[in-house]
């Protein structure tokens, strides 16, 4: 997964059996005391069309039900925040927190479901799930 700074988050994308392409986004906003990665994830049928949703320009994805794959995307997408948050668990000396949030009650259900068995909790105050992904600030003694 790489860094942009564009978008200011990790990045990685992959093309789907059926030509589609797949985009996650991690989107890391740093506060006083702690640091959020929001997941964004979109499939769009051209390159262009993740481009101009990156860059938050006119594009044919917003709202939209796009991805034709079956689970084929969802299955990507939840693995990618798995690796993520081992990233996060490497890579990190103080703990960050992963927020997914959705565009409709449709993906709310199918998030909630998935993720709620890896542990993320439901916030209903900002209408999200959410992970405190604690780290191992021992790694100095190994």
């Amino acid at each position: 997964m790489n860094y942009s700074k564009q978008i200011e988050g990790y990045i990685e994308k992959t093309v789907l059996s059926n030509g589609q392409i797949a985009c996650i986004v991690f989107q890391e906003n740093k506060y006083k005391n702690f640091t959020d990665y929001y997941v964004m994830f979109a499939i769009a049928n051209k390159k262009k069309d993740i481009k101009n949703w990156l860059s938050s320009k006119h594009n044919n994805i917003d709202n939209k039900q796009t991805g034709r794959c079956g689970i084929e995307g969802l299955i990507w997408a939840k693995n990618k925040v798995i690796e993520f948050e081992k990233h996060i668990k490497d890579r990190h000396y103080t703990n960050r927190n992963i927020v997914i949030s959705w565009a409709d009650k449709k993906r709310k259900d199918v998030y909630v479901k998935a993720m709620m068995k890896l542990g993320y909790k439901n916030d209903t105050t900002r209408a999200c799930l959410f992970k405190k992904v604690e780290v191992n600030n021992d790694k100095d003694k190994l």
